[in-house]
């Protein structure tokens, strides 16, 4: 969390020492990440970063946090768009990430480079952080229709989400390492979609 300091300072300031950040952490592993080149970028003295942050860790904490939230807006108006269709939000979610061209609209690039780069980070925990029916997730499914699903407890729901959302996480990781390929790409989520979902759902009655 960074410290009340971070937060008094002037808007010019506070996104240089974010964008420094963002350039270091998705060009270096969270291990190779060094808080000398961030505060050489950010033209601010080394006293000064440990006046806003604890440690490297603190900053991440606080990129990531960020980064849920605009993933979260994304989810939410994909869901809106999906009329409550938690496995439809998937493809909206997608395509409301993806540009045209096959870019990841930031800040969600920053979120894909990151995973890229340490590749023991689990894209869904990163992308949403820990989901608990208090918070996000019970927000989510507020404004889900879970009519069709066969369960509806924390702990299956959790897991359909999980799965959803890492489905759309790896389409988009795919989709920046060879834009050309976003129909393709595309397409497969759909499926993996439509696997989750036949999965989740209540069998059909016998006729």
């Amino acid at each position: 969390m960074p410290k009340p300091t971070f937060f008094r300072l002037p808007r010019e300031k506070h996104d240089r020492l974010l964008a420094s950040a963002w350039a270091e952490f998705t060009s270096e592993r969270f291990s190779d990440v060094s808080i000398n080149r961030i505060i050489q970028r950010a033209r601010i003295p080394r006293g000064s970063f440990y006046q806003y942050f604890s440690d490297k860790e603190d900053l991440f904490n606080h990129l990531v946090d960020t980064l849920r939230g605009a993933c979260r807006d994304i989810v939410s108006a994909a869901l809106d768009e999906a009329k409550g269709d938690l496995f439809s939000m998937a493809l909206f979610t997608y395509d409301r990430a993806i540009r045209e061209d096959g870019s990841v609209a930031a800040p969600l690039e920053n979120g894909i480079r990151l995973l890229q780069l340490n590749r023991n980070m689990d894209a869904a925990q990163l992308l949403t952080g820990r989901m608990d029916v208090d918070g996000a997730l019970g927000e989510l499914f507020a404004h889900s229709d879970l009519s069709a699903l066969r369960r509806t407890d924390e702990a299956f729901l959790r897991g359909a989400v999980q799965l959803l959302l890492s489905s759309v996480a790896c389409a988009m990781s795919e989709t920046l390492r060879d834009s050309t390929q976003r129909g393709a790409v595309r397409a497969q989520l759909a499926v993996k979609t439509e696997i989750i979902r036949r999965g989740c759902e209540k069998e059909a009655a016998p006729v």
